[in-house]
């Protein structure tokens, strides 16, 4: 039996995200030393692309994040499809020291991987672009009894996520059946973003989602996932939360004609609290006298947050348009003073729902003078 942690996607850049990453990893490092794991599972995606990867200050840097694992812990690692994006061979990726990390690959195998057994389980390691269709060749040993066997694998599992995810540039679908045919206790995933688990038969299929916020949309705190084999699989994978990786937080925002936001607006969005990692995406909206006015709005909205810190700060003004005609329609005013009257809480789901009632009757109104 053994105690695992299973991450996927963390796609480790040595752009301006290189210490975020890097902060969410010693987390996850630090995650696994609590829990005393046995195994830390990578299932794909841990880099960015193979170019990343020749960043020598960087790799370093991620071999000194894993030294510090407790000795008893081994890391295994398969390749996703961002290691293969510009890699000429999949099998260069072993040529680099990654210190603690055991790269499972195998370009001479059927299915591209490899099989580990120690410490009460059995690995069957499946590297992203794996050909599915030719599972019943793989020539995997069969399971033992008392064995708990896991699969590591990168792909899109549709019966456990349906989309839509922006990772799902697939060269095939994983196929249910495979969990049988291969006598899966586990089936720990990557490529999907998002967190999301089921049982397939017998086999207890998790995505991990990315441990960091690496998109816009990635909503929801960020995980690693802890398993005990001992406990079986029907008690599930267990989330373990990683604070550093910060929140996506989306807020719509509705200007005035003038282009402004009104002070009690600004005083909502100033009292949202956020972290020093937090991806926060404002799209503003509406239609206004003079579009040329929005960078005051923007200015605004970025000195609000100049001395409370977060990783990154979007502004989308796709939503804005400018008709200086609506100030003269006496219709439309009368409609947006009494639809304001109405108007919920920065950051309520109805937000998105009043938005496009207000921008709705606006299209119908302004015609009418």
């Amino acid at each position: 039996m053994a105690k695992i942690i299973h991450i996927a996607d963390l796609h480790i850049s040595a752009g301006e995200d290189r210490i975020y990453c890097l902060q969410v990893l010693r987390e996850i490092i630090d995650a696994a030393n609590a829990k005393e794991a046995d195994f830390l599972l990578i299932s794909g995606d841990l880099f960015d692309s193979f170019r990343v990867l020749s960043y020598k200050a960087l790799v370093l840097s991620v071999r000194e994040e894993f030294g510090r694992l407790r000795p008893r812990c081994r890391v295994y690692f398969i390749p996703g499809n961002h290691e293969r994006h510009g890699c000429p061979d999949i099998k260069d990726i072993a040529g680099f020291d990654l210190g603690r990390v055991e790269l499972l690959f195998d370009g001479g195998s059927p299915f591209l991987g490899c099989y580990r057994k120690e410490n009460g389980i059995d690995i069957v390691a499946v590297p992203y672009g794996a050909p599915y269709s030719d599972c019943q060749k793989w020539n995997v040993p069969k399971k033992e009894n008392g064995i708990a066997r896991i699969l590591m694998m990168h792909g899109t599992l549709s019966s456990v996520y349906s989309g839509p995810d922006g990772e799902e540039d697939k060269p095939d679908n994983i196929p249910d059946s495979i969990f049988d045919l291969l006598s899966a206790d586990y089936a720990l995933l990557g490529h999907i973003h998002s967190a999301a688990q089921k049982k397939i038969g017998e086999c207890l299929a998790v995505y991990s989602g990315s441990p960091r916020v690496w998109r816009r949309g990635e909503t929801g705190p960020r995980r690693a996932v802890y398993i005990d084999t001992s406990k079986g699989n029907d008690s599930g994978a267990e989330s373990v939360r990683l604070s550093s990786a910060g929140e996506y937080r989306e807020i719509d925002l509705p200007l005035c004609f003038d282009a402004s936001l009104r002070e009690d607006t600004l005083d909502a969005l100033s009292e949202i609290k956020t972290s020093e990692n937090d991806y926060l995406y404002v799209c503003l909206s509406g239609i206004v006298a003079d579009q040329n006015r929005l960078r005051a709005a923007e200015e605004r909205i970025r000195s609000l947050f100049s001395g409370r810190r977060v990783r990154k700060l979007e502004i989308n003004c796709d939503g804005v348009e400018a008709d200086s005609s609506v100030l003269e329609n006496e219709l439309a005013n009368e409609f947006l003073k009494r639809l304001d009257k109405t108007r919920p809480e920065i950051g309520s789901p109805r937000m998105t729902e009043w938005l496009e009632t207000r921008m709705q009757g606006l299209e119908a109104l302004r015609e009418k003078k």
